[in-house]
């Protein structure tokens, strides 16, 4: 487990969401959702940090727009939010992290340079089987930021792209820009 949740420095995360909405229980759409969330933050030395991190979500039945898997922000770096609102994901995310110096002369308030990348996914899973198609299929993404832990609560800037060097037929390039602060305030553009 990770000693703090909101600015991990070592330790695993690991998430299942599972909900559902039933006729029976006045649910107008039935539906099954489940989730599946894995970061692991690997101290290489004090000032090293890797992070590799999978997403899985899946869906049965009909899922409502409110319950849809939505992509972006630092989550799904080189993407705006919502970029990608499905029934069903696969993500899979590696960062690096560099601890330049400490906030305030203070230990507990780190500033870390980040790099990250990721690859994934919002097709059909049915869609994944044939290993052939899957390349088309995906979206990539590469991020460089910073955060830092302060004491109203973390603070993360994050710069990405995602979809570079696609073939021209494909999806054009987009840049996204991801700035958060504390637990609950965040802001994507």
């Amino acid at each position: 487990t990770c000693r703090n949740i909101d600015f991990p420095t070592s330790g695993v995360d690991s998430r299942l969401d599972v909900s559902s909405s039933l006729k029976h229980l006045r649910g107008t759409n039935p539906f099954v959702r489940i989730e599946y969330s894995w970061q692991r933050v690997l101290p290489v030395t004090s000032r090293l940090l890797l992070r590799p991190a999978i997403d899985l979500g899946g869906s049965l039945g009909r899922l409502a727009w409110a319950e849809r898997f939505r992509t972006g922000g630092a989550e799904f770096v080189g993407f705006p939010m919502e970029e990608f609102t499905s029934a069903q994901r696969v993500l899979l995310k590696f960062g690096t992290d560099f601890r330049l110096l400490s906030l305030f002369g203070r230990e507990d308030y780190p500033v870390f340079l980040q790099v990250m990348g990721n690859a994934g996914t919002s097709a059909p899973w049915k869609d994944l089987l044939t290993v052939s198609n899957v390349p088309s299929l995906l979206h990539w993404g590469l991020g460089a930021g910073a955060r830092t832990n302060t004491p109203i609560g973390p603070v993360q800037l994050i710069f990405s792209v995602g979809d570079f060097g696609s073939k021209p037929a494909a999806r054009p390039a987009t840049v996204a820009f991801f700035f958060s602060v504390g637990p609950e305030f965040r802001y994507t553009r």
